[in-house]
């Protein structure tokens, strides 16, 4: 198989992480083991003799993502082994509208209303992303030459004004803290005004230093957090 990194990252995106088969809410993801479970199905056949292979499709054609489904262990095997049930006509329909059902979601909630007076904080992977699907091009390439942004002295104010200029120019929405959280929010944004705590932050000293590097280990990693419900 030959998948584009495009096609990998379309693929994911769109499905959000999750398997595709109707009802099925199963994380591809597994936090537990740090693996990832899902299985990228062709729809049309990747061999001819092969599950709904077609001599008379483009080869060519087999890896784009159009032709790629994204569902788990279970729902991959079920599919295959009756395919006369699971058409190619079933699983194109069952793969729009699983990330027609995702779009809707990640669109949910209200349009945020920002307001940047000062920026502490600037989470600048998480802010490509959001650029990137907002028709923006944020590219940090070249802090990936510093091990801090502190490092950066007064070029940092150069940062910190693009970042303003990006945050005030996409359309970012945002569900309340108080909605129903489960499953299929991940990765949807969060507003929230109520108090968080910090953890594992390191000393300010050992930052500037340029010696700092994020632990490998998200438990140890600084983060915050806020106690909601258990």
């Amino acid at each position: 198989m030959s998948y584009t990194d495009n096609t990998i990252k379309k693929l994911w995106s769109k499905s959000g992480g999750i398997c595709a088969f109707p009802d099925c809410t199963q994380e591809l993801v597994c936090d537990t083991q740090q693996d990832v479970i899902g299985r990228m199905c062709h729809i049309i056949g990747r061999k001819a003799r092969g599950p709904r292979g077609d001599f008379n499709y483009d080869e060519n054609d087999l890896d784009k993502e159009e032709n790629i489904i994204l569902l788990c262990p279970t729902h991959h095997e079920i599919i295959d082994s009756d395919t006369d049930k699971y058409t190619v006509e079933v699983l194109r329909k069952m793969k729009a509208d699983h990330e027609q059902s995702i779009k809707q979601l990640m669109s949910n909630g209200t349009k945020w209303d920002v307001n940047v007076s000062q920026l502490y904080y600037i989470n600048l992977p998480r802010l490509a992303i959001l650029a990137g699907m907002n028709g923006f091009n944020l590219n940090f390439n070249e802090l990936l030459k510093v091990t801090c942004l502190h490092s950066l002295k007064y070029d940092l104010n150069y940062v910190m004004l693009q970042a303003r200029k990006l945050i005030k120019a996409i359309h970012i929405n945002s569900i309340p803290l108080n909605d129903s959280l489960n499953i299929l929010h991940t990765g949807q944004i969060v507003e929230f005004n109520q108090d968080f705590r910090t953890k594992n932050m390191p000393y300010h000293d050992k930052v500037v230093s340029g010696k700092y590097c994020l632990p490998k280990d998200i438990n140890k990693a600084p983060h915050i957090y806020y106690a909601y419900d258990d």
